[in-house]
């Protein structure tokens, strides 16, 4: 059996994360590596040591929230896994339960279906013309250690691959960034890069975070914000399979 190592930079803010990504994975992975670019977090030995998986940090202090270096973090992340298969996945990022039937015999990059949720378990964000810069529908997550590596340029580096390494999977990739009961109500500085939240549009880059409601999140709906800057479209998310790990929260978002 192939054994799997993940790994994942995280912040300060992205603390309140973790135990719902260390309950996605404790079934589908033996290694876990962090990449601490904070300054301030004291580890909870409690959450470290539950899962049974073999959990490592190391820290790589960034100053500035717009720019740190992505690619060099995770070329160092991925030089701290033991295993050749990596599953590169954000902290605000869940996996798709049936991760482990896919067949990692010969090296490749899997691509999952992308779903980013917005304020809640029930609504999606996607795609629109006036609104292309969002996530994309796909979105490569488990590769083999030696098709990838990072371009080591500024935030949000992009990394090198072969296109025929590519296989698309049916599973998917959950993004819960902007869900209320995890991310506590609050946009951190450069969730308003692409002025998602225009009226937090003056937000200090160097803020902790700012509290937000949900009329914000789907404020840009209006006609006056499709005219003045650009069309974000949400729809329904109509199903039935979510993750083990947020079965104890799906009444409390859904209903």
């Amino acid at each position: 059996m192939h054994k799997v190592s993940a790994y994942t930079p995280f912040s300060d803010f992205d603390i309140k994360f973790l135990n719902i990504y260390l309950e996605n994975l404790k079934d589908k992975v033996d290694e876990i590596i962090f990449i601490y670019t904070g300054k301030n977090l004291e580890f909870n030995n409690h959450i470290l040591h539950s899962k049974n998986i073999d959990i490592k940090f190391f820290d790589y202090p960034v100053d500035a929230p717009y720019k740190w270096p992505e690619g060099a973090i995770r070329n160092f992340a991925i030089e701290q896994c033991k295993n050749e298969w990596i599953l590169a996945l954000d902290v605000d990022e869940i996996i798709d339960d049936n991760i482990n039937s896919l067949d990692l015999s010969v090296p490749c990059i899997y691509r999952f279906n992308f779903i980013p949720f917005w304020y809640d378990l029930k609504t999606i964000r996607v795609n629109a013309d006036k609104d292309s810069h969002w996530y994309p529908n796909k979105i490569n997550r488990l590769y083999h250690k030696s098709k990838v590596h990072y371009q080591e340029n500024n935030n949000h580096s992009f990394y090198t691959f072969t296109e025929k390494d590519i296989k698309d999977t049916y599973l998917c990739c959950y993004h819960l960034h902007y869900v209320d009961i995890f991310n506590q109500g609050m946009l951190k500085p450069r969730d308003n890069r692409s002025g998602d939240f225009q009226k937090y549009e003056n937000l200090a880059i160097d803020s902790t975070g700012v509290k937000i409601i949900k009329d914000d999140y789907f404020a840009l709906n209006t006609p006056e914000n499709i005219k003045k800057y650009y069309e974000c479209k949400t729809v329904n998310y109509i199903q039935s399979n979510y993750p083990k790990c947020l079965y104890p929260y799906i009444n409390q978002l859904l209903y």
